[in-house]
């Protein structure tokens, strides 16, 4: 086995078994292009293990399989438990405990898109300089982070529920309520660095140590391996679960009436959430705002309706609740590179325009 480059190595103590560390040197082809492994393991570890760490060029991903992880980075604290999936940079200092006997995959790694997904998890996720390293963070049973005995971070909490309560005219029915609740329960499954109730995720993680186990490590499939896991986690394919009964709700309204002129406000009427929470709760829960979701569902319709009805442009564009056909036309080339006739054209092959 190939040693641990020194760059790596931090001081562990409580590992109780371990299957690695396995080491990868990608070549230059894979630095350029792909996306790289360069350590991976499965550790067991009791409640002394404690690393520290600031300033590696590297991510690191780490799979919960069982027991319990305090991870501190950015100012946050939280729990990871089996299941839940942690992203960190490890250029910035973060560290990482197990709070009692505790298995779990980690693998460094860099390269390909790994820049842009961690930093798509994290916008708008860092809380503000005022809250430094030194604030305690605690985390309640459901893993999200607070301030504990901070009179800003207090302020803030109490004007934000009162700014949601004006915004909801204070008055929820019990139901409204009731899905509020559920869904302040899920966390915060796709943004940031910590993805809990993943466990789905546990499959390619193990197709990776696997992979990393070999003495020959083919390094197209171990690209394949890191971009699927990240790109469940963008997708939010690898939750044990389904969404949330309001966006679940908010969903299927606009897949319904999407023909129609819908607002903002009929979409939080239907998933009886005020339109503030179930803009954030979308977001966290699809990677999309509902407005965002609406328009991919029009534009795919568009795209059908082009290429196998003979309706015009001006009609399609009526049809799919588009403001106008110069709307309809400017938001197609935007999604595309194209115009409605030409994309027409190009794909079905056809010589003059409709």
């Amino acid at each position: 086995m190939r040693p641990v480059p020194e760059k790596y190595l931090v001081k562990e103590s409580d590992i109780l078994a371990k299957e690695g560390i396995f080491v990868h040197t990608p070549s230059p082809f894979a630095k350029e292009n792909l996306y790289y492994v360069q350590l991976e393991a499965l550790y067991t570890c009791g409640p002394r293990y404690d690393v520290r760490r600031t300033g590696l060029d590297s991510y690191l991903l780490f799979y919960l399989k069982e027991g319990e992880m305090l991870f501190t980075y950015e100012g946050h604290s939280f729990t990871a438990r089996p299941g839940d999936v942690v992203f960190l940079d490890c250029r910035r200092p973060h560290r990482y405990r197990a709070m009692t006997v505790t298995k779990f995959y980690w693998f460094h790694f860099d390269g390909g898109a790994s820049r842009a997904f961690f930093d798509h998890f994290t916008e708008g996720w860092r809380i503000p300089d005022r809250i430094k390293e030194k604030d305690t963070l605690r985390s309640d049973p459901a893993g999200n982070a607070h301030a504990a005995d901070n009179p800003e971070t207090e302020k803030d909490a109490a004007k934000a529920a009162k700014t949601q309560k004006t915004e909801s005219g204070g008055k929820e029915s019990a139901d409204r309520k009731a899905q509020n609740s559920e869904s302040a329960g899920r966390g915060f499954p796709g943004k940031g660095i910590h993805f809990r109730d993943f466990r789905k995720m546990e499959e390619p993680f193990v197709l990776l140590h696997d992979l990393m186990r070999n003495d020959f490590q083919d390094e197209g499939i171990m690209s394949v391996h890191v971009h699927r896991i990240l790109a469940m986690l963008y997708s939010g394919t690898g939750r044990d679960g389904s969404l949330s009964v309001g966006v679940s709700r908010a969903k299927q309204y606009m897949d319904e009436h999407y023909m129609q002129k819908i607002s903002t406000q009929d979409v939080a009427d239907a998933s009886l959430l005020s339109a503030s929470r179930l803009s954030r709760l979308f977001k966290e829960e699809t990677g999309l705002a509902p407005y965002g979701y609406l328009m991919n569902i029009r534009m795919n319709h568009a795209m059908k309706m082009l290429l196998e009805t003979p309706y015009t442009v001006d009609e399609i564009a009526e049809y799919c609740a588009f403001c106008s056909s110069a709307n309809f036309i400017r938001a197609f080339r935007q999604s595309t590179g194209t115009t409605p006739k030409k994309f027409r054209r190009l794909i079905s092959g056809m010589t003059s325009e409709m």
